[in-house]
């Protein structure tokens, strides 16, 4: 299917605990937003990464997983578009897409590492070593593609929870967001009390 091939997170997206910013407004990236990265960049999106930013957009994932997307240039953080993320290193080899809250390190495919030719699929590897401080430590590969990388090694045991993976917007204001499937007000939600994973969605708080 290629290029089309959709559902790959539909099972994720049923167990998703949705929550979002005061606008109550999730934004994604347009098809034409992640074609025209791949056309100014050179580096063609794996097929599962690009359903994933169609589905949920940029943000934070479960415990910290910061993923940037395409389409979002002119947010003020400048990791929640991809290649605002990516302009920041003058390393070219490898292309990042992910960074985690309190860890230093980055998350990266590597376009000469090819793992499905067809669907795009490329080794991702750990920059900055085990504890994301040594920029000179060898890259460390931690899956063959970016779907295995959310579930196994991203979410891990959190992905087969039967209760769901949480979904988290980044508050506006200093109030726990509110889940976008409930009438609730802000203010009833607690914050970071049921321990489940949760996703920040629109401008991640990046490490410092």
């Amino acid at each position: 299917m290629g290029r089309h091939e959709m559902g790959t997170w539909d099972d994720l997206k049923k167990r998703l605990k949705v929550y979002y910013a005061s606008e109550g407004v999730v934004k994604k990236p347009k098809i034409r937003d992640l074609d025209r990265f791949e056309r100014e960049s050179g580096f063609k999106l794996p097929d599962d990464y690009r359903e994933y930013a169609r589905t949920f957009g940029p943000g934070t994932l479960g415990k910290g997983w910061q993923i940037s997307t395409p389409g979002f240039a002119d947010a003020d953080d400048e990791d929640v578009d991809l290649a605002r993320f990516n302009h920041r290193f003058s390393d070219r080899r490898f292309v990042r897409f992910c960074g985690k809250e309190d860890f230093h390190g980055w998350f990266a495919w590597d376009p000469e590492d090819v793992t499905d030719a067809v669907r795009h699929h490329y080794g991702i590897y750990l920059l900055g070593g085990p504890q994301g401080e040594d920029p000179d430590a060898p890259p460390i590969k931690v899956a063959p593609s970016f779907h295995e990388f959310i579930m196994s090694y991203a979410l891990g045991a959190a992905s087969s929870v039967n209760k769901g993976v949480a979904v988290r917007a980044r508050p506006m204001a200093p109030s726990c967001p509110r889940s976008w499937d409930s009438p609730r007000s802000a203010h009833e939600w607690p914050c970071q009390s049921d321990g489940t994973a949760r996703r920040r969605l629109g401008r991640a708080r990046r490490a410092s």
